[in-house]
């Protein structure tokens, strides 16, 4: 009889460590996935003041009165950027005449390093 008490005591020994190994397993994974979570949530998109100053430095012809931020897409990571939708109403210099405008324009902005944004159409 003490031997197959002896027996069980080994086999309940094993399980228990199966279990662990199990445990870690999915401790593992969940650590994993946060890791992912994380790193996808890390990407921020630009600030607005960044984006309206952004967009009135570089265009140097127009002079605008309005320029809102109706929307920030989501990031695109193949192309590793956001896009931005920007309502505009200003004047712009066509060279001989003066233009009215009131649009709204689709814009792509990169991040180049932390903080440091660029743009295009």
């Amino acid at each position: 009889m003490p031997v197959n008490h002896r027996l069980t005591c080994q086999d309940q020994r094993f399980d228990s460590r199966t279990e662990h190994e199990l445990w870690m397993q999915r401790l593992a994974v969940v650590i994993a996935t946060i890791c992912a979570l994380l790193a996808v949530s890390c990407a921020t998109p630009p600030p607005v003041d960044t984006i309206v100053h952004l967009i009135q430095v570089h265009e140097t012809n127009c002079v605008f009165h309005v320029l809102d931020v109706e929307e920030i897409g989501p990031y695109n990571k193949q192309g590793r950027y956001w896009p931005v939708k920007v309502r505009m109403k200003g004047a712009c210099d066509a060279g001989f005449r003066t233009v009215q405008v009131d649009a709204t324009e689709q814009f792509l902005f990169y991040e180049e390093g932390k903080e440091y944004w660029r743009y295009r159409r």
